[in-house]
């Protein structure tokens, strides 16, 4: 018996976005480098330059180090093609940020598995940025959680806001953190540490670590439109990160890692933890509570 169209058309759809991610991912990455150039009062390269990158590193030679660098590109880029596939199939919020740490933890442990002075210290940089964002998202996954009462994204229907604008300032805050841009590039700074845990990766399995990043960046920012309901509201919320971003990155220099732990533990995540306290409904009825015994102390 053949399915009802609606239902095929809602099982095929996010099939369809998952295949279509990297030509998203990519276009994205376009993107970054064209208002990167605009800003440096450069012409820059095409929209499409980084699928030609992808082409060329895919007809150059591939040498690793370690053989195990090669399970390490494929499990950084698998785990992003879950994570994104939970997303587009509405599943486990929870879920989806587990699978974005293995993939972390799979870049950590292809830049430890060689023996490259640049690439270790890469790998040390990358767990010192994980430290810094993970915390954030699971904060605010969990505020998400305790205002829905779910954490299928499916269930998200919006009415997140204004409730969890701290925790939506958290992850703007912490999301150049992700993206590995000015001034928290500490991990890929290319002009310490060459290009850190990619440093040992050659054609296509540095082709594979490319495509993961950009299956990244497009998995973070829709994490972000999550907190909006209207859908011009959500394209303006995605468009604005970006760009925000980008503005940051070409207006800050490069800090420490000691910076970056105190920006991420010390501002980041109070206001995550924020968050967490005003969708909560136990926090809520004290607020209540307190208003009421004002009034009628008043």
């Amino acid at each position: 018996m053949s399915c009802p169209m609606s239902i095929c058309a809602s099982a095929a759809l996010p099939a369809i976005l998952l295949l279509l991610s990297p030509l998203f991912g990519g276009l994205l990455a376009g993107v970054d480098r064209k208002l990167t150039a605009r800003m440096q009062n450069r012409k820059g390269p095409p929209l499409t330059q980084p699928f030609w990158d992808i082409f060329k590193l895919l007809g150059k030679q591939s040498m690793v180090s370690n053989p195990a660098q090669i399970l390490f590109a494929i499990g950084y880029l698998g785990f992003m093609i879950l994570a994104l596939g939970v997303f587009f199939w509405g599943g486990d919020l929870l879920a989806i940020v587990f699978l974005t740490t293995f993939a972390s933890v799979c870049l950590v442990l292809g830049a430890f598995s060689v023996r490259s002075p640049y690439a270790y210290i890469g790998g040390q940089r990358e767990l010192l940025q994980l430290a810094s964002f993970e915390p954030v998202l699971i904060a605010a996954v969990a505020a998400i959680y305790l205002k829905t009462n779910t954490f299928l994204v499916s269930g998200i229907h919006g009415g997140l806001m204004p409730y969890l604008i701290p925790s939506l300032l958290a992850l703007w805050m912490v999301l150049p953190i992700k993206m590995r841009k000015s001034p928290f590039d500490i991990a890929t700074a290319h002009q310490e540490v060459v290009k850190g845990p990619f440093t040992e990766y050659s054609g296509a399995y540095y082709a594979v670590i490319l495509v993961g990043e950009w299956l990244e960046l497009l998995l973070v920012l829709l994490i972000i439109t999550l907190f909006v309901a209207n859908p011009w509201l959500k394209v303006l919320i995605f468009v604005g990160s970006l760009v925000g971003e980008l503005l940051l990155d070409n207006a800050c220099a490069r800090l420490n890692w000691k910076w970056l732990l105190r920006y991420s533990w010390a501002i980041a995540l109070p206001m995550a933890v924020i968050g967490i306290m005003v969708s909560s409904d136990v926090f809520r009825a004290l607020i209540n509570a307190l208003s009421a015994y004002i009034y009628i102390g008043g």
